[in-house]
């Protein structure tokens, strides 16, 4: 099994490897913020729930894939001498014979038996694939990084797009900085409409 499968058990475990240590890290610098803005901070299961976690997975998918589909773009037409990922100069690939030419051949793939819409699909399954994945990865970052954004606009005290007023950040930083976290949070900006700054002398 090891030698038949080395190379997808070994890119697997890099993966799952390298995905980890991102969580890891990102949980940490995560619960680096909360403390700073007077939060709780959260367990591991709890960050992977969070806006920051899905918004630094998209973006690392995200430029993942977009590298890929490009990669697989550019090699249909350019060429590089020399290169094992490069089509060969005035040789005639497999890869370029039109499979039209094998619908007849019992060996050939479903698709290119089928033709028509099928067959279109088929020619371009691979980069129609790594572009699924990209618009996939993009929403996520898109959705992840909406949810962080809005996190931190309520950390910085902005609620509904308005932020409180000092005095109202004076109470709510008050109550956070001796230890009254959950009350901090439970005080609603008409509770403190009433309050203003004191006045000068």
């Amino acid at each position: 099994m090891l030698r038949k499968n080395g190379l997808s058990i070994v890119l697997l475990s890099l993966f799952l490897f390298s995905f980890g240590g991102q969580a890891i890290t990102g949980w940490h610098a995560h619960n680096n913020d909360q403390l700073e803005h007077g939060d709780s901070p959260v367990g591991f299961g709890a960050y992977l729930e969070t806006g920051h976690f899905w918004e630094a997975t998209g973006e690392n998918w995200e430029s993942e894939f977009l590298q890929m589909a490009m990669f697989v773009l550019l090699t249909t037409f350019l060429y590089q001498k020399g290169s094992a990922e490069s089509k060969r100069l005035d040789v005639i690939e497999d890869v370029d014979l039109d499979p039209r030419r094998f619908r007849g051949d019992p060996a050939a793939p479903a698709m290119v038996r089928r033709g028509g819409a099928a067959l279109k699909v088929y020619e371009h399954s691979l980069g129609l694939a790594f572009a699924a994945l990209f618009i996939m990865s993009l929403a996520i970052h898109a959705a992840g990084g909406l949810v962080e954004y809005n996190h931190e606009q309520q950390a910085h005290g902005v609620v509904g797009g308005v932020r409180t007023d000092p005095a109202q950040e004076e109470v709510v930083g008050g109550l956070a900085g001796r230890g009254d976290v959950r009350l901090a949070h439970a005080v609603q900006p008409q509770q403190l409409a009433h309050i203003r700054p004191p006045a000068p002398w």
